[in-house]
């Protein structure tokens, strides 16, 4: 199963007496999505999916789902409900306003 922001496309596969064909649903039922929807360019707009009223995106820690800090090694970009969204920043790897004083400094003479 697929889709768009036009169209919901679903190939199933398989025998009715729910015997196994052997095969993945990569395998057996992609190529056949895939071929449906490249024969009807026409039904397909290419426009993107738009955000909902009432969802924000919001930039989070990987390891605490936080809101990210300069220091979080992998931030990741999230959509939260409002209501659900996180309220506090990632206290794991949030850096104290002299740690990023003596970063500072020190950066001034790395490698110069």
């Amino acid at each position: 199963m697929g889709y768009t922001p036009d169209l919901l496309a679903l190939v199933w596969v398989g025998f009715d007496d729910g015997a196994p064909i052997m095969a993945t649903g990569a395998s057996a039922a992609l190529p056949i999505w895939v071929e449906l929807v490249n024969a009807i360019p026409q039904h397909i707009s290419g426009q993107e999916f738009s955000v909902p009223t009432g969802v924000e995106k919001y930039t989070v820690c990987s390891v605490t789902g936080l809101i990210a800090t300069t220091g979080c090694p992998e931030p990741t970009q999230e959509y939260f409900l409002v209501d659900n969204a996180p309220g506090e920043q990632c206290p794991l790897h949030r850096k104290s306003g002299l740690t990023d004083l003596i970063e500072g400094v020190k950066s001034l003479f790395d490698d110069n």
